[in-house]
């Protein structure tokens, strides 16, 4: 049975990783509000929004977020709807997007715009089908709550960590990467995927190997080889 080499909460049954005190992120942000005593008290049940109509989650005003920003101008809350999707394309030349709320701008556009000044028209914009965005050449996608374990507690991950996680049912360590076969970071498939370990002992020393291979026969002795 595989055991994580991180250090995890230090609360009974918890398996997430250590944040602060000897505790996860919940059970931290649990302490920091209601003491040790309140570490087994389950967060208060989500409500919707005291304003009819409105289905998003309320805050402990009883508003939601944008209700909340409404009564703070002193708007009606009620009048209109929060969010008005938008329909007409971005303005540059060749790009479909939607615009941006309050701009005429896509969001990639837009994001190139605040970041250097200049929207570069002529250069494309890379597109990936389905949820996730990219960062570095790699897909980031958001994570079913059922498998966060798998992701360390993390709301979003890599693509690839995280097919590699399913196949190994267990969260990767952090000397624990995963090679695209390839090269295509964006080719996720698992036939594609190596799991590749980082962190090797300094030097020669005959001590330094043993030690490395102990570390890898503990860790992956039981585990179908690759």
């Amino acid at each position: 049975m595989f055991s994580p080499t991180y250090r995890t909460c230090e609360v009974d049954g918890c398996d997430n990783k250590h944040y602060s005190r000897g505790y996860c992120q919940k059970h931290y942000a649990r302490w920091k509000r209601r003491g040790p005593e309140g570490l087994d008290i389950a967060p208060r049940a989500l409500k919707p929004c005291l304003v009819d109509g409105c289905d998003k989650v309320a805050s402990p005003r009883g508003l939601c977020h944008g209700h909340y920003q409404r009564l703070r101008r002193g708007s009606a809350l009620g009048d209109t709807a929060l969010t008005v999707s938008k329909t007409d394309k971005c303005v540059v030349d060749g790009c479909d997007a939607v615009q941006t709320p309050r701009t005429n701008l896509c969001k990639a556009h837009l994001k190139r715009l605040r970041r250097s000044g200049v929207i570069q028209p002529e250069k494309p914009i890379r597109r990936v089908n389905g949820s996730g965005s990219l960062h570095h050449g790699y897909l980031y996608i958001p994570v079913r709550r059922d498998e966060r374990h798998l992701a360390n507690g993390r709301e979003t991950i890599q693509e690839h960590r995280l097919v590699m996680a399913r196949h190994l049912g267990r969260p990767l360590t952090p000397d624990e990467s995963v090679h695209h076969i390839n090269g295509d970071r964006l080719d996720n498939g698992l036939e594609n995927l190596e799991l590749w370990v980082r962190h090797q002992p300094p030097g020669q020393r005959v001590e330094d190997l043993l030690r490395f291979a102990r570390e890898l026969l503990q860790r992956y002795g039981n585990e179908v080889a690759m």
